[in-house]
Parts: structure tokens; C-alpha cells; sequence
């Protein structure tokens, strides 16, 4: 069931992937269940929806554990059912749960295969658990490596806060340049571009900023 997720009809099959592996888990006397069936287990409730990331993070450590003795995900003989995905998705879990420390390791360890996604994932764990000079070198390397827009304008993004929180201005105040240049809908970078005007003692400039902050979305907050 795991293999046709691109249709409506495979969506609902992850449903019935679950209640299958969990009745072959009640019914298994022989130990014949594997890592990767508790990794198919874990993964069709991370894409069951976010109210299931505990159920999914519960089996995925199941096929953690199992996996030091059979060595399935190890091996990667399913292209889908591997150990450094594994890893990417517990760190995935335990991101969007708030566990900011558990996920950076995970994440680091996926990163042993070297992945531009994972070093976003990386940085903003760092971030989260305030290490910021640490961030500011991981979106550095998605900036410099994303080949795709959207990645590109998060890298920008990112290293605008982050050496906005480390002190840094002027880098920051190239950051969100460069952000809102390659995103002219970003409001909230010309929000905070007007906020470092408004610091500089340029009113003028800061109102000029915060103007187009409204022009890109009329309902920004602040």
C-alpha cells in the first residue's frame, strides 16, 4: 500500500497499511516482523496528519531499535524503507513536536548523506535552541547549494534573523535586501528593514519601508 500514495485511492490505502501492520503486530509469535515494517507503521501516520506524530514517532523508535539486530534500513534494499530517511523523519517529528534538541540530532545524523533539506531542518533546530552563530554557517550552506527558489529565499530569510539576533545590522540588513528582492511579497522583511531604519534615526526611510510592508499585505499585523 505504500507504493501508490498519488492518488486519492492511495491515500486511503495508508489506512488500511496501518491496520494490517498493527494486526500483523498482535499476531507475530515468530519475531518475523522487521525494522522496515515498523518504519511502514511510523510513516502512514506521519502521513496520516499532524495529530498522529506521536503514534508515528512511537513506531519509527520500534524500527529504530529493531534495526540494530535485522539491519533492513540499514541495508536499503527498499528505496523508500531506509535509516537515513528514518532519521530525517524523526527529526521531522520531533521538530514539529518541540523537541528542538532530539530533531538537531537526528537531523545531524541523517546528514552523514549530505542534503540541503536536512541542513534547513538544521539550522532552524540551532536557532531554536539558541545557537545562532552555528545557524548562521548551516543557512549559509543552503543558500549557497538550494537549487530551488523557495529554498533560496528561506536561506535568505533565515540568515537575516539570525544575525539580526546575534547584533549584526548591516548583515542583517542584507539579508532582508536581499530577501525582499528576490520575494517582494515578503512583508515582514520590510517590516523589520524599516525597524532598523527607524533605529538609525530615519523615520523618513522607516515609513517609506513599512509602507510597502502594507502594500504586500494590507492585513500585516504589526
Amino acid at each position: 500500500h505504500e507504493k501508490n500514495d498519488k492518488t486519492e485511492e492511495g491515500w486511503d490505502l495508508y489506512k488500511v497499511a496501518v491496520e494490517s501492520i498493527k494486526k500483523a503486530i498482535l499476531l507475530d509469535k515468530k519475531g518475523i516482523l522487521t525494522s522496515a515494517d515498523y518504519f511502514i507503521l511510523g510513516f502512514a501516520y506521519l502521513r496520516k496528519g499532524d495529530q498522529f506524530y506521536e503514534d508515528a514517532l512511537q513506531y519509527l523508535r520500534q524500527a529504530e531499535t529493531l534495526n540494530t539486530n535485522d539491519q533492513r534500513l540499514v541495508k536499503g534494499e527498499d528505496p523508500i524503507a531506509r535509516f537515513d530517511t528514518m532519521q530525517q523523519m524523526m527529526g521531522y517529528l520531533n521538530y514539529h513536536l518541540g523537541r528542538y534538541t532530539n530533531a538537531l540530532v537526528y537531523y545531524r545524523e541523517a546528514n552523514r548523506k549530505p542534503n540541503v533539506l536536512n541542513y534547513a531542518y538544521i539550522g532552524l533546530c540551532e536557532v531554536a535552541t539558541g545557537q545562532f552563530s552555528n545557524a548562521v554557517n548551516t543557512f549559509g550552506v543552503v543558500q549557497e547549494h538550494a537549487n530551488q527558489d523557495g529554498l533560496r529565499v528561506f536561506a535568505a530569510r533565515q540568515l537575516a534573523w539570525t544575525w539580526f539576533h546575534l547584533g549584526n545590522h548591516e548583515l542583517a540588513r542584507t539579508w532582508f535586501e536581499k530577501a525582499v528582492s528576490m520575494d517582494t511579497n515578503y512583508a515582514e522583511g520590510y517590516y523589520w528593514l524599516g525597524k532598523m531604519a527607524e533605529l538609525k534615526n530615519d523615520p523618513a526611510a522607516a515609513r517609506a519601508l513599512w509602507q510597502k510592508s502594507l502594500e504586500a499585505d494590507p492585513h500585516f499585523g504589526p
